[in-house]
């Protein structure tokens, strides 16, 4: 039997495409025994889906700090169009819920451009 966790998925299987449009970016503090500290180990980065027309959000975890802050997504007259390098996503069930649900985690991201609606 095939375990669908270990399917790795790319950003054209997830997004439609090479790019979305940026909605928020989050820090992700660093957790030791369950308890966050203050330390940023990552960013969580909220990014639409916009060449399929799903339009969905999906959250994506960055490492590298992106170059892009959220005073600057919310002050953009245009969608900022961005690209991940290092994308990838896996399918995992969440036992609590008992559902699977979708985890993704980038490198970094790249300022495309605003795309014009």
């Amino acid at each position: 039997m095939i375990d669908i966790t270990k399917i790795a998925l790319n950003i054209e299987q997830i997004f439609g495409g090479n790019s979305a449009v940026i909605s928020r970016i989050t820090p992700a503090k660093k957790y030791i025994d369950g308890k966050p500290t203050e330390e940023i180990e990552a960013y969580k980065v909220e990014a639409i889906a916009i060449a399929n027309r799903t339009y969905d959000r999906v959250c994506v975890k960055v490492s590298q700090r992106p170059e892009l802050s959220q005073d600057q997504i919310d002050a953009a007259v245009d969608p900022i169009q961005i690209s991940f390098e290092g994308f990838e996503a896996r399918i995992y069930k969440n036992f609590r819920t008992n559902t699977y649900e979708l985890t993704c985690k980038a490198k970094s991201l790249q300022v495309i451009g605003n795309k014009k609606q």
